[in-house]
C-alpha cells in the first residue's frame, strides 16, 4: 500500500487551491476571473504600442553627424579640431584629448589625476561648465527631448506593474 504524501507545498509540490469534490475526492480547478484574458491582452497591447511609440520618437531624434565634426547645441557643425573647451566644456569622446585638459603649464593632464580644485576649463568639474550645464538643463528640461527618457521609463514601468498585478 502506497502512502499518499500531503500536497501542502512542504516538499516542493504544487499546492492545489480548489475545493475538493466530495464524490471523487479530487480538487476542482479554480475558475479564471471573468474578463482576465481580455484585460491582459489589452495591457500587453498597450505595452507593445508604448514601446513602438517611444522607439519611433527615439529614431526621429537620431541623426548622422559627418566625420571629424561636432554639433553644437544650437545645431551648427564645427570641425572637431576647433573644439573650444572654455565655451563647449570637456572634450567629447571623438576628440583626441577626450578625458584630458590643458594645464596651466601647457601639458595635457588626465582629468582623473586632478582630485581637488581649482578645476581648469576642459575638466568636467569646472565650476563655469557646471553652471552652463545646470542652466541648459533648466532651459531644455521641459521639452519632449528633455524628459522623453523619464516619460518612457514611467509609462513602461506603470504598464508592466499593471500587467503583473493582473
Amino acid at each position: 500500500a502506497k502512502k499518499e504524501e500531503p500536497n501542502d507545498g512542504s516538499r516542493g509540490q504544487a499546492v492545489k487551491l480548489g475545493e475538493k469534490d466530495k464524490a471523487t475526492g479530487r480538487s476542482k480547478a479554480l475558475r479564471r476571473p471573468q474578463g482576465l484574458q481580455s484585460s491582459l491582452l489589452l495591457l500587453y497591447g498597450i505595452l507593445a504600442v508604448s514601446v513602438l511609440v517611444f522607439g519611433v520618437i527615439a529614431e526621429s531624434m537620431r541623426h548622422q553627424i559627418p566625420s571629424h565634426q561636432f554639433q553644437r547645441r544650437d545645431g551648427s557643425l564645427i570641425n572637431i579640431s576647433a573644439f573650444d573647451p572654455i565655451e563647449l566644456g570637456p572634450f567629447p569622446r571623438c576628440h583626441d584629448h577626450f578625458g584630458e585638459h590643458l594645464s596651466s603649464n601647457g601639458t595635457w593632464v588626465k582629468n582623473l589625476e586632478v582630485v581637488d580644485g581649482p578645476f581648469p576649463p576642459g575638466h568636467p568639474q569646472n565650476p563655469e561648465w557646471l553652471e552652463k550645464v545646470r542652466k541648459h538643463l533648466l532651459d531644455e528640461g521641459f521639452t519632449l527631448k528633455g524628459f522623453q527618457a523619464s516619460l518612457h521609463m514611467l509609462v513602461l514601468a506603470s504598464v508592466c506593474m499593471f500587467t503583473a498585478s493582473k
